[in-house]
């Protein structure tokens, strides 16, 4: 295929795509490609690998499951994150003991 026709093709199809990131499928290829893989990617590289035929557009209801399984990692992912903060607050011992708000001298004596 001609360098000039493959880029006019891809022009072609990513100003058919929905959206500026869609959600596209891989399919097995000979040189190791994996199929069934989904991945988020501008249309222009969802354009090109279509072309190619190392993938195939996302169905609706497989971009939405997509989208469901990347939200619940980013939630598990955030809260490992929040396992691993240490939260300090630092605030003065008289506002929680009157005797030793006495013995620093307050003045009430």
């Amino acid at each position: 295929m001609d360098v000039k026709q493959f880029y006019q093709q891809v022009r072609e199809l990513s100003a058919q795509m929905p959206a500026d990131a869609v959600v596209i499928k891989s399919i097995a290829t000979p040189n190791g490609g994996k199929a069934g893989v989904f991945t988020e990617v501008c249309r222009q590289t969802a354009a090109m690998q279509i072309i190619l035929g190392t993938a195939v557009l996302a169905t609706s209801d497989e971009t939405k499951v997509y989208y469901r399984d990347m939200e619940a990692k980013r939630q598990l992912a955030e809260k490992a994150q929040e396992l691993t903060r240490l939260q300090i607050s630092l605030s003065k011992a008289t506002q929680f003991h009157p005797i030793i708000a006495s013995i620093d001298g307050d003045g009430s004596e």
